[in-house]
């Protein structure tokens, strides 16, 4: 019996293969003179791979050691930063009612620090949280 790891890799090797990615004419340079890196091969699914905007629904299953199981809905937005690849995310709780209203604002920087901001809709306040402390 294949596990869910063992397909997931086969339906990306055959995507992979289908895209034409290991097919040695398409991994060549720009120059035609040397394959591509596997690092520049990410690099370039990276930035082919970013989208202008989107938006999400989720739903979050936290369950403890105790088998206690709390429920976490989301919506969200992303948009891309214009003329960069870095994008803007905010994701808003919508349940529990204990969390309902709660706001996250992720605005990435690829040359620095990411700026992470909350909004706390128990004391109205907005929080920037320090980089270095995103756990």
């Amino acid at each position: 019996m294949k596990t869910k790891q063992s397909i997931a890799s086969n339906l990306l090797l055959a995507w992979v293969i289908s895209a034409g990615i290991l097919n040695s004419s398409n991994a060549l340079a720009e120059n035609n003179s040397a394959p591509l890196t596997a690092l520049e091969i990410a690099k370039k699914n990276f930035v082919a791979s970013k989208v202008d905007d989107s938006t999400s629904e989720s739903t979050f299953r936290l369950i403890n050691t105790s088998g206690q199981e709390r429920v976490r809905k989301t919506k969200g937005a992303t948009k891309l930063i214009s003329g960069t690849t870095d994008n803007q995310r905010i994701v808003v709780f919508d349940s529990p009612a204990d969390v309902r209203g709660t706001k996250t604002l992720l605005i990435e920087h690829s040359k620095g620090d990411d700026d992470i901001w909350v909004y706390l809709p128990a004391m109205k306040k907005v929080r920037r949280l320090v980089a270095s402390n995103k756990k």
